[in-house]
């Protein structure tokens, strides 16, 4: 696939095969996905040779999974050399970034040779190795033994294999026929008890009105006459808020402001025009996240972007969605009960701009006990190193918020907490906003308890190694 694609955009590509011991191979599949050592055998034997054929006589260049580990940066070289081409950085610049990535000490599997392996997968492994190592004249007659065997195994069991594939896929069908069956009884059953329950709310409502025709009957006649001619007022309509307009930003876009909507259309409308006009000199967009009332709404004000929550399910994946879109070289988080005050992104964005130690910058920081509970950090905890921010308000460098994989898709607060450890497991600091910081009008809603501790749950599944080494 990949080579007619190139081969039709005149695209002169560099193949680079990575070869790990199959061994290795073996048991890290037989732990991750229980596949038995045979499947797991023949899965790497195929990929090794596919790979192998498809890229012989083509500019490529072999390494093995331990020359990567043991001295990458001469692994790298290799490839660089072949390539004919340097690297976008340097590879003597990101060393740091790369023993992050590349650490031998979590390496779980390591085979010291090929003993218990068919002959066919130890050549394909001998020749590849050897390959590696820059003996690529000896791969052929390694490999292509391996190749006519194989070939010649395949004509010989695959229709058996068909075949028996066809009879285990019409058992599934029956099976499957089966589920069918059982699934229509229980959607029958499903909508006799919905029809049964909506005739049991019917009577209930004409009971609740039969009783308050009881009562009215026992109401003084003005009360009566009050009731008669309360029937005929309707409470005026609330009237829609003036649009906020922003001027076309600027090229190149610095900041990002991607706005949490409520369902109060003039509470948003308040929130954009304290941003409007506490902007400071910073090139900026709007994207607001709304519901389609509100996001309807906002689609007719000038230069504001929308992102409608539509079918996401949780804040992270709406406003992942905003991320996408964002321009921005940083990105803040600002739900619309904030009101921007003077310098606020300043206060934001300098602090990411001016100590790249830093990931996140917020107005209300909290750190997390061992136990998983979420504490808001006070003014005088200012000292004391702060595990997440709320999304209230929350500055974060664009690429940054991609490398850590944007929001999980928690339920808040949980969702802050998890996206904070993961800012902190790249080394960053999380401090708070020092000055300007938005006004909050209204104070943060709790969470639903039960959604709140279903969460928590996943959220110490997902964090307990580190909650486990805080602990001790």
């Amino acid at each position: 696939l990949w080579i007619s694609i190139l081969e039709e955009v005149a695209c002169q590509p560099l193949w680079v095969i990575v070869v790990r011991h199959p061994a290795e191979n073996i048991r890290s599949l037989e732990k991750r996905n229980e596949f038995s050592v045979e499947k797991s055998e023949l899965l790497w034997l195929q990929y090794a040779r596919e790979a192998e054929r498809a890229t012989r006589g083509r500019d490529r260049i072999l390494i093995t999974f331990d020359q990567l580990m043991e001295d990458h940066q001469a692994t790298l070289g290799r490839i660089e050399r072949a390539a004919g081409m340097p690297w976008p950085i340097p590879l003597e610049q990101a060393q740091d970034q790369i023993r992050r990535f590349i650490d031998p000490g979590k390496r779980h599997h390591r085979a010291p040779d090929t003993a218990g392996l068919s002959w066919w997968t130890r050549d394909a492994y001998r020749g590849l190795a050897a390959a590696a190592s820059g003996d690529e004249a000896a791969l052929p007659a390694l490999m292509d033994p391996v190749d006519h065997a194989m070939d010649a195994a395949v004509s010989l069991f695959g229709p058996v294999i068909r075949n028996r594939g066809s009879e285990v896929e019409k058992q599934m069908a029956e099976v499957s026929t089966n589920y069918g069956n059982l699934f229509d009884s229980f959607r029958d059953l499903q909508a006799r008890y919905r029809e049964t329950k909506d005739k049991l709310t019917t009577k209930s409502a004409e009971l609740k009105t039969k009783k308050e025709k009881l009562r009215r009957l026992e109401d003084s006649s003005f009360g009566r006459l009050a009731r008669f001619f309360s029937r005929f007022r309707h409470e005026p309509k609330a009237a829609e808020p003036d649009a906020v307009a922003f001027p076309h930003p600027g090229e190149p876009i610095e900041v990002s402001i991607i706005v949490s909507a409520s369902s109060d259309l003039a509470k948003t409308a308040a929130c954009l025009r304290a941003i409007r006009g506490q902007a400071g000199a910073h090139s900026f967009e709007v994207l607001v996240v709304a519901g389609d009332a509100v996001a309807s709404s906002l689609r007719r004000w000038q230069n504001v972007g929308v992102q409608a929550i539509g079918d996401a399910r949780t804040f992270g994946e709406s406003h992942n969605r905003a991320a996408q879109r964002a321009r921005g070289q940083y990105l803040v988080f600002l739900q619309d009960d904030m009101i921007a005050q003077p310098g606020w992104i300043d206060a934001l964005i300098e602090p990411l701009r001016s100590q790249p130690e830093i990931g996140i910058v917020g107005t209300e920081p909290g750190v997390i006990t061992a136990d998983g509970a979420f504490e808001p950090l006070a003014e005088s905890d200012s000292p004391r190193e702060a595990d997440y921010c709320t999304a209230a308000c929350l500055a974060i460098a664009r690429n940054l918020f991609f490398q850590v994989g944007g929001f999980d898709g928690f339920y808040l607060p949980v969702e802050e907490a998890s996206f904070g450890l993961k800012v902190r497991q790249t080394g960053r600091r999380i401090v708070r906003q020092s000055q300007g910081q938005p006004a909050r009008r209204t104070p943060r809603r709790p969470a639903d308890p039960a959604r709140l501790e279903s969460n928590r749950r996943r959220f110490m599944r997902r964090w307990a190694e580190t909650l486990a080494n805080r602990k001790s």
